[in-house]
């Protein structure tokens, strides 16, 4: 996690991460206000999504070094645009006033849009890439 928290620290950065770090609203948890599950189980799927995270390190990440982790560390559960819209409502003016969210709103909405694609605000963090689709054999 030593990439993703060096970016979202980085006073420098221009990323979603870093930008929202920088935001007072968030304060010291802005890594968990955007990664946690929302729901009525929002804290115990956030904690054992955790869990997964600790599995995946030692299982298959341990011996690895930092470059070769964030070339081959994929996305495993794409960023709910409830991250985004817990914060950033779909129903206010100033939201509303930016043509590309009105025009998008249906998809976002959806789900069939995701406000961290590369299409709208790009990737979170400079290294995150989705999870790559199996080849298909032929």
């Amino acid at each position: 996690m030593g990439p993703y928290l060096l970016d979202s620290d980085d006073p420098k950065s221009k990323t979603l991460a870093s930008a929202h770090a920088r935001n007072e609203e968030f304060g010291p948890d802005n890594c968990y206000t955007c990664h946690r599950d929302y729901g009525a189980f929002s804290t115990v799927m956030t904690k054992l999504g955790g869990m997964r995270h600790v599995y995946e390190y030692y299982t298959h990440y341990y011996k690895v070094d930092v470059d070769t982790a964030v070339h081959e560390i994929e996305v495993y559960k794409p960023i709910a645009n409830a991250s985004c819209t817990s914060c950033h409502s779909t129903q206010v003016q100033s939201w509303l006033a930016v043509g590309d969210h009105r025009s998008s709103l249906e998809n976002l909405r959806s789900g069939k849009v995701s406000c961290v694609s590369d299409g709208c605000h790009g990737p979170s963090h400079p290294f995150s890439k989705p999870k790559r689709k199996p080849e298909v054999q032929p």
